[in-house]
């Protein structure tokens, strides 16, 4: 894991939203069913990245759904075919298909990685 997470426990990471029973009882089982023994904060706060003993990525846990990479998804997970990410949607999950489109040219850019896009908070995810 980057040096520039901020490192939480699980029980930190369980708690970084305000989640259902429901949705906090899937986050747990994934934890578990994974393996994930390591959690880390982007430092834009975008999600929380977990891996497991191996260091090996398992999941990614965002503000509305949890993300699967490499196979890793449970059986009945969604997957959108320009994301190979497997996915499962929590209660707080909000399309972005309905969200209002915002201009590319508008959208802040990182000073030091040409190209990446900032998140709503300014961060950089990765100058940390």
């Amino acid at each position: 894991m980057k040096d520039t997470y901020r490192r939480l426990t699980r029980d930190e990471a369980l708690a970084w939203r305000d989640w259902s029973l429901g949705d906090r009882r899937v986050i747990e089982e994934n934890f578990d069913r994974l393996g994930a023994t390591t959690f880390g904060e982007v430092p834009s706060g975008a999600y929380v990245h977990a891996v497991d003993a191996d260091d090996r990525t398992v999941m990614y846990l965002n503000p509305g759904y949890i993300e699967f990479p490499g196979g890793a998804a449970p059986e009945g997970a969604l997957f959108d075919e320009d994301d190979p990410l497997g996915y499962v949607v929590l209660s707080t999950f909000k399309s972005r298909r309905t969200a209002s489109a915002v201009a590319v040219e508008n959208l802040a850019q990182c000073p030091i990685h040409p190209g990446l896009t900032l998140p709503a908070s300014g961060r950089c995810d990765e100058c940390g």
